[in-house]
């Protein structure tokens, strides 16, 4: 029996062999979800919140990646995080879109009128006039890039944009509706509301210690007034607060249409509109929002 470990290892090879042809064969599940690597608590437990809701929600039609490159192809729908952002947008993809990539709300019907303060869409030189324009009205300015995540900056009275922009200024060098010039102004007790085909589907106050763990109605009640506050404030005014929010958010869906995050506050007395933001679940903080409502929306209008 001098080929007896040819005789023993042979099947056991072949089975192997079939066993990963049989893994390969199998159908790739339409929806991934990207996890969390990085070090912030808070994103590491929405993260996990997250995956557990959409989980619950698409069970064997989900699997979860820790690198948003392993994540094959055939897959129709990306959550979670990834590297960057522009990692998540891969041709033939259901989730995230053309319209989950950049939402450039200062262009959308309404925005302006529900903003509760001035603002201008501006190239460079413009952008320089109008921030004299608010100083010499005794304003400071707010500077803001319609590039996503490039640059916000307070330009007080005193301070030209140019001074504000630093070396940055060569990259808004002949470049059209760049930058967005606001007023300066205090805003206080912001709230995120999520909106999924034109309905409000859950929101919760922005405050950054707080996750879905903490969500107690759909609509979570509590308020910080500033956001470095580390106290909330008294659940009378907040929800006395988070009614004028919802009515604000009914007619603001209604002229803005769509699938958006909205961040609202109180802004020179009256509810405003803060900015919107792409519904990339996963690449958007929940804070104390209710997770399951949010991805049954998600997934019954993009699934």
């Amino acid at each position: 029996m001098d080929n007896l470990p040819e005789i023993l290892v042979t099947p056991r090879l072949a089975s192997i062999g079939m066993a990963v042809l049989a893994a390969s064969l199998e159908p790739v599940p339409p929806y991934a979800f990207v996890l969390d690597r990085g070090m912030d608590p808070e994103e590491r437990l929405e993260n996990a919140i997250l995956w557990k809701a959409l989980k619950d929600r698409a069970g064997s039609q989900i699997k979860a990646y820790d690198d948003v490159g392993k994540v094959p192809e055939g897959v129709t729908h990306i959550f979670g995080r990834a590297g960057h952002r522009s990692d998540l947008f891969q041709d033939g993809l259901k989730y995230p879109g053309p319209n989950e990539k950049s939402l450039p709300y200062w262009s959308m019907p309404g925005f302006l009128e529900l903003a509760g303060r001035s603002i201008k869409l501006c190239d460079l030189d413009q952008a320089d006039a109008e921030v004299q324009r608010l100083h010499l009205e005794g304003k400071d300015a707010f500077v803001k890039a319609t590039r996503d995540k490039y640059f916000t900056k307070q330009v007080p009275v005193g301070t030209s944009l140019w001074q504000a922009l630093d070396a940055l200024v060569y990259s808004f060098i002949d470049e059209e509706a760049c930058l967005l010039v606001q007023e300066l102004v205090e805003m206080t007790y912001e709230y995120r509301l999520f909106v999924v085909d034109g309905q409000v589907v859950t929101g919760a106050g922005c405050i950054p210690w707080k996750t879905p763990l903490d969500n107690t109605a759909l609509y979570d009640p509590a308020m910080i007034e500033h956001r470095g506050d580390t106290k909330v404030g008294g659940p009378a005014m907040s929800n006395l607060r988070l009614d004028q929010y919802l009515a604000f958010a009914s007619e603001a869906v209604d002229q803005l249409g769509g699938s958006f995050v909205l961040d609202v506050a109180m802004i020179n007395g009256e509810v405003g509109i803060v900015e919107l933001n792409p519904m990339r679940l996963g690449q958007v903080g929940l804070y104390a929002a209710n997770a399951p409502a949010l991805v049954n929306a998600t997934l019954g209008h993009f699934g």
